[in-house]
């Protein structure tokens, strides 16, 4: 895990690259690195100020080499008075269609440029892979992206949603007047279903757990048991040990940013203990969060051999605070870091019959049990 340690070593490798600059300073804001300089005034501004122009690149030593050669980059240009809103920010870009071009090449430039103003995972995950599948002996048209989408992509589906927004972008950056967000389907893509048979019973998860032998994994199980985490939020979140405040504190490095989440069922919080021991020694710096997670899922389908992947312990922990009946759909959602849209599409329909009758004999206990005590209250 990064450590209090670990960034007081990188802060003083950042302080050491930044004497080496004169205009430019490199900054960590979180795990992300910033140049911050006095740029040019953008159109209708009086005047030049400080800004803070994203790298996307992370927090680590690879990460500020490169980091560093875009502030030489944007020296040179400040020095030459040469500087341009047009390169820096894509909102300012105004191209001029260059038909000696192929989509691949249009798609380079893009994905180029547009990997300076990004998270990492967010580019691999949402960039990279449409681009790379653009031809290397067509033009770039908006039919061509179009037909792509149509191919490459199933209606309905989170690909297709990516799809969409990235070639949009590049159309737009390309200066191709095309209207790609009508493939994007009505009410958003559709989650694949999650069948009620697949997700662990909270017997089966407790014995899970009883079972792991390598305490560091067990911690890490935990905590995805306990707060219905997803596989890579282990590393980055903090946990109190303070039983009338149990919560997880999850950072805005994760895919949906910063949330906080408390355990369910609560008493699992004092049986696991999940905010004692150590996690795994995984190396997490300039790791993306669909590669920590990967690698926690492959330990535990290799080595620790349980009988359902990780998500689905997750899935299994929505799935109890829907039968609770004493926590709501929209703090549930927010504990797990998603929209209330999100979570009652997915995890109500993984429900299985069992838990339906289950729940439907707590609520009749709940209500039969009000109704004596009207019964006999005193008149």
């Amino acid at each position: 895990m990064v450590t209090q340690s670990s960034w007081s070593k990188f802060d003083s490798l950042l302080d050491a690259t930044n004497k080496r600059l004169d205009k430019v300073r490199i900054r960590r804001r979180g795990k992300s690195l910033y140049l911050r300089a006095t740029l040019p005034p953008k159109s209708g501004e009086p005047k030049a100020k400080q800004r803070d122009l994203p790298t996307g690149k992370s927090a680590n030593k690879p990460g500020l080499e490169q980091a560093r050669a875009l502030a030489l980059d944007l020296e040179s240009e400040l020095l030459r008075k040469c500087f341009s809103w047009d390169k820096w920010d894509p909102r300012y870009r105004k191209n001029t269609f260059d038909i000696s071009k192929s989509a691949y090449d249009w798609g380079q430039e893009f994905g180029t440029q547009k990997a300076r103003q990004i998270q990492e995972s967010t580019y691999i995950d949402d960039y990279a892979k449409p681009l790379s599948k653009l031809p290397r002996d067509k033009q770039l048209s908006g039919a061509l992206l179009k037909a792509h989408i149509e191919q490459l992509t199933k209606d309905r589906t989170k690909s297709r949603v990516r799809y969409v927004s990235c070639y949009q972008q590049l159309a737009d950056f390309a200066g191709i007047e095309v209207n790609l967000r009508t493939l994007n389907p009505a009410g958003g893509y559709k989650s694949k279903p999650i069948r009620a048979d697949e997700v662990p019973t909270d017997e089966e998860i407790l014995e899970t757990w009883e079972k792991l032998r390598n305490p560091e994994w067990k911690a890490f199980y935990a905590r995805i048991a306990c707060y219905g985490m997803r596989p890579h939020e282990p590393f980055f979140a903090t946990f109190s040990s303070d039983p009338d405040d149990p919560f997880a504190k999850i950072p805005d490095e994760t895919k949906t940013g910063y949330h906080i989440a408390y355990p369910w069922p609560a008493d699992w919080w004092s049986i696991m203990k999940p905010w004692e021991g150590e996690l795994p020694p995984v190396q997490i710096e300039g790791k993306n969060n669909k590669i920590l997670g990967s690698k926690a899922g492959r330990y535990f389908r290799e080595t620790g051999k349980i009988g359902h992947t990780l998500y689905f312990v997750r899935h299994a922990y929505a799935i109890r605070t829907a039968l609770s009946g004493a926590i709501s759909d929209s703090i549930a959602a927010k504990w797990m870091g998603h929209s209330i849209t999100i979570h009652s599409r997915t995890y109500h329909q993984a429900i299985s019959e069992s838990q339906h009758k289950q729940a439907w004999q707590t609520a009749k206990s709940s209500v039969t049990a009000n109704s004596e005590e009207l019964l006999v209250a005193p008149q």
